[in-house]
């Protein structure tokens, strides 16, 4: 038992090349094993590469996804302050023309003078149209 077991357990250490063999506490391990396993490693990296780019997809949908909302965002806001501006624009516009027109009506009251002058100013002023 002059052989050590290796620190990783006696797990095969692939470094790239399908005849490493490696010593493992039950002995060593043909050529055919170890291609199996880099077979087998070659499976899992190009299931985890297909993994990392559905990842890499799926953040770049979310990513544009994200984008359209915030131009939509930036759209809804300016029309909110458009909206804004013309809402009080015709506002003012409603507050002058209804004080115009509640004062046009005073105006043309047929006791508005009497309510202006006085009511002798008015009669004087009646009674020399007489």
């Amino acid at each position: 038992m002059s052989e050590k077991t290796p620190e990783n357990g006696g797990i095969p250490i692939s470094t790239g090349s399908a005849e490493t063999t490696t010593t493992t506490p039950r002995g060593r391990l043909g050529a055919n094993r170890s291609t199996a396993n880099h077979n087998s490693k070659d499976g899992f990296e190009r299931q985890y590469q297909r993994i990392l780019q559905k990842v890499y997809q799926s953040l770049e949908q979310n990513e544009m996804r994200l984008a359209r909302q915030d131009r939509k965002n930036v759209i809804k806001e300016e029309w909110q302050q458009v909206a804004l501006v013309v809402d009080r624009s015709l506002f003012l516009v409603f507050i002058v023309t209804t004080l115009a027109i509640t004062f046009g009506i005073v105006i043309q009251a047929p006791h508005f003078n009497e309510f202006l002058l006085g009511p002798s100013a008015y009669e004087e002023s009646f009674n020399k149209t007489l």
